[in-house]
Formats: C-alpha cells, sequence, structure tokens
C-alpha cells in the first residue's frame, strides 16, 4: 500500500513495473518514492478529485 497525505491506494501493475524499471536507472531511493507517491496520488479534474484510473492494459 501506498500512503499519502492520508490517502491510501494500492499501487497499479503498471506503476510497479515503472517504478521497477526506474530503479533500474535511479539510485536515489527518495527520488523513487517521490515518483511512486506521485503516481499513487491521484488527479484533479474541473476541481474534483479521483483516484489514479486503473490501466486497461
Amino acid at each position: 500500500m501506498i500512503v499519502l497525505t492520508g490517502v491510501t491506494a494500492p499501487p497499479c501493475s503498471m506503476h510497479v513495473r515503472l517504478i521497477k524499471l526506474l530503479d533500474e536507472r535511479i539510485g536515489d531511493k527518495g527520488v523513487l518514492r517521490l515518483i511512486e507517491q506521485g503516481l499513487a496520488a491521484g488527479v484533479i479534474e474541473d476541481g474534483n478529485w479521483a483516484e489514479t484510473p486503473e490501466s486497461s492494459s
């Protein structure tokens, strides 16, 4: 589970794959953690917050 300012969301499989690929290139774990949190944060559209949509692939 990923927790960001009180929002908890399970990582989607595409996010997990992306983080694994980035982990091979980026040595700074703090930067990877920020990327993970950004992916899990969700989106704001027209002033309404929504969870990050699950990939359809």
